[in-house]
């Protein structure tokens, strides 16, 4: 099921985020200049409050992530995540 995200919904939000970064991009990123993990629970909420977060849960846990970052005045948005481990 595909939902709009909830603020509660911001650790398992940033654990499918960091988990999806580290599996995709840990061999090919020099270990000197990977950051693990990418966002905090922190970020995410204040990224809540710019952008509208979509999460997808299958059997009640998120397993997936989107997030728009909507541009005034243009009717259009920025992807900023497309994550799923």
């Amino acid at each position: 099921m595909i939902r709009k995200a909830l603020k509660s919904d911001a650790d398992a939000i940033a654990d499918v985020i960091n988990e999806s970064n580290y599996l995709a991009y840990r061999s090919i990123i020099p270990g000197k200049y990977f950051k693990h993990p990418v966002v905090t629970r922190e970020e995410i909420l204040s990224d809540m409050e710019k952008m509208v977060f979509y999460v997808y849960e299958v059997k009640g846990e998120i397993v997936g992530v989107a997030a728009i970052h909507p541009v005034p005045n243009e009717g259009v948005g920025i992807v900023r995540w497309v994550c799923t481990p």
